[in-house]
Formats: C-alpha cells, sequence, structure tokens
C-alpha cells in the first residue's frame, strides 16, 4: 500500500487531477485502491511500477500543459507497457481489462 500511495501522489501532483476516477470511468476505486488492486494482481516487480512513473514523467516533459482526470488510465497504461517492455509476461488482453477494473472492454 505504501508504493501506491506514493505513486498516486506522484500522479496526482505531476497532472494536477484528483484521485477519483472520471465519471465516465467504469471504476470506482480511488486512484490508491486501483493501483494497490494492479500490484496485487500482477505481483510485478517493483522496477516495473516505478519504470511506468518515469514513463510518465517523460510524458509531462514532451507535454507540459498535459493535466486532467485521466489518472487512472495514465497509470494503468504506462503499468501495461513497462510490464511488456520490462519482463514481457503474456497477461492477455482480458487479463488487464480485470486489472484495470472493467476501465476498458474487453
Amino acid at each position: 500500500e505504501h508504493v501506491s500511495r506514493l505513486c498516486m501522489q506522484f500522479i496526482t501532483h505531476l497532472f494536477a487531477c484528483s484521485e477519483y476516477p472520471p465519471s465516465s470511468s467504469n471504476s470506482q476505486a480511488k486512484l490508491p485502491h486501483f493501483i494497490a488492486y494492479a500490484l496485487h494482481c500482477t505481483k510485478l516487480h517493483t522496477l516495473v511500477t516505478f519504470a511506468a512513473l518515469v514513463l510518465l514523467q517523460r510524458l509531462k516533459v514532451c507535454f507540459p500543459t498535459a493535466q486532467g482526470s485521466l489518472d487512472h488510465c495514465l497509470f494503468i497504461l504506462a503499468f501495461m507497457l513497462m510490464s511488456k517492455a520490462i519482463c514481457d509476461d503474456t497477461y492477455s488482453n482480458k487479463s488487464w481489462s480485470i486489472i484495470a477494473q472493467g476501465m476498458f472492454q474487453w
């Protein structure tokens, strides 16, 4: 849970967004719970999580005006990309949909 809170603080500071999901999202989980669930389900190395944060920081450098309420989407997409780049685990689209708590339809 410590890592998920750290991630939440980093993302909300970087993108000036709320820890609550956007109203258009199927997920009702606050960002730290959303992240904790993703970390628990995947059991990926912490390196993947911090690499995802680096990826988000680089996104902000390239697009400094980026902000908004897509923090849940940003985290899970960066986490998915870093999972593939670092571990090359074979999570299916359906598995990622479950990890993302229905945010994406399969």
